[in-house]
């Protein structure tokens, strides 16, 4: 490779890093957890965010997700409530002949509403996760497989809410 050609790739580089740099810094973009102007940032709402006590198994394996998130587990306290439910459905996958069922797919739904002070919506909206497991001939197999299905997809399902809720309150969060 000659001098020229590697001063020419060399100026290409730094003239396409210059453009992207102009470009991204141009378009608004600003970082979720980031420090507003006026005070404040995302995780400091998230813990403003009151999630009431668990009603089943498996609200409690997604709130347990959401506090360990940094939400506030005192439902009394906060400047939001967080009210859920989640749903599961469960569906045969893979079914051979002899009607034996080797796979499983689980699906959860979970439709929330927070609230704000004035006990009125702020946000509303719903999440859906997939989750498969294989099934065996052994019950205890099977039956393990579907709580360890169900975990991952309840970790999966708070995970989403609250990318969702922190990049809503990043726009939505009442300045202090």
């Amino acid at each position: 490779m000659s001098w020229s050609e590697v001063i020419r790739r060399s100026l290409t580089a730094l003239a396409v890093g210059l453009w992207l740099a102009v470009a991204t810094g141009a378009c608004g973009f600003q970082p979720l957890h980031a420090n507003k102007p006026g005070g404040g940032n995302v995780a400091q709402s998230l813990a403003s965010i009151a999630i009431p006590e668990p009603r089943d198994r498996l609200h409690q394996l997604v709130r347990n997700e959401l506090i360990l998130g940094g939400m506030s587990q005192n439902e009394g306290v906060g400047l939001y409530k967080l009210d859920f439910q989640v749903a599961e459905i469960g569906t045969d996958v893979l079914v051979k002949r002899s009607s034996l069922v080797e796979r499983r797919m689980m699906l959860l739904v979970l439709t929330f509403k927070l609230m704000d002070g004035s006990k009125k919506p702020a946000f509303v909206g719903k999440n859906t996760v997939k989750v498969s497991y294989n099934r065996t001939a052994s019950e205890f197999n099977n039956l393990r497989a579907q709580k360890d299905a169900r975990e991952r997809a309840a970790k999966r399902l708070a995970q989403i809410l609250q990318t969702r809720l922190a990049a809503w309150l990043s726009k939505n969060r009442p300045q202090s």
